[in-house]
């Protein structure tokens, strides 16, 4: 998990691999370099510029609504609504009254991303066993039900649909 001062870092970093990656802009490393007597090298001036830079990483990366980020951070597995909260640096509470400020709530994006992630899984030939251990269901009978109230059938009726093409 990447700590709360990196955020501002428009990549993902993560730690541990074997090796690592260094992407720049041709056209930012070309740029002039300030001369150092045109700079001011106080500590306010300092901190002036880096205040200035975090903003401005800051406001690109939160461009998108609650509701998207949230909907983002589900499909990268941050399943828990106070995983999601913390990844976007607010309370869970403050979370709730994002959503429903944006006519949204974490429990219906949660199961609208779920049941993408079933049908995806189902059409591609996955039993409906391992389809509801990967999606963290309780029992197959939860997921049965929960599918059926979204899609109307059950989800190895839907599965029935897309067996012919998984075989090809």
């Amino acid at each position: 998990e990447n700590a709360q001062h990196m955020r501002f870092w428009p990549v993902t970093i993560t730690p541990a691999l074997n090796t690592y990656e260094l992407v720049y802009d041709h056209d930012v490393t070309m740029q002039p370099i300030m001369r150092p007597e045109r700079l001011d090298l106080s500590s306010e001036g300092m901190f002036s510029r880096v205040i200035a830079y975090l903003e401005s990483q800051t406001e690109a990366h939160h461009y998108k609504d609650f509701r998207t980020r949230t909907v983002e951070l589900l499909k990268e597995g941050y399943l828990q609504q106070s995983h999601v909260a913390k990844k976007l640096g607010i309370s869970v509470a403050t979370l709730r009254r994002r959503l429903q400020d944006e006519q949204s709530s974490y429990r219906e994006l949660a199961e609208m991303v779920r049941m993408q992630e079933a049908r995806y899984l189902l059409e591609k030939g996955h039993s409906v066993a391992s389809v509801t251990d990967h999606l963290d269901y309780s029992d197959i009978r939860s997921f049965n039900r929960a599918f059926k109230r979204w899609k109307g059938l059950t989800p190895a009726a839907y599965a029935q649909k897309y067996q012919h093409i998984a075989a090809v």
